[in-house]
């Protein structure tokens, strides 16, 4: 079977905007520097975590970086 660089499958991956303000502070995971980091575990399906995974790979961010964000994002938005 042939190999796929999750690069080459990001490029068919549309971008999405974050807001500014949902983008969490360098390395803490979390907009709030000095709040306790907590682990946080859900199920997806196998195609949704791999197109997620490209999706971060094509656009230069973590796993981690880009659901703190999401989370971030989800929570003004309901604020």
């Amino acid at each position: 079977m042939a190999r796929v660089s999750l690069k080459d499958v990001a490029k068919s991956i549309e971008p999405i905007a974050i807001p500014e303000t949902a983008t969490p502070a360098a390395g803490s995971g979390a907009a709030d520097a000095t709040a306790e980091v907590v682990r946080i575990n859900f199920r997806i399906s196998r195609e949704k975590r791999r197109l997620f995974k490209a999706w971060c790979a094509h656009n230069d961010t973590t796993v981690e970086a880009a659901m703190a964000a999401a989370v971030d994002a989800y929570l003004a938005q309901r604020a």
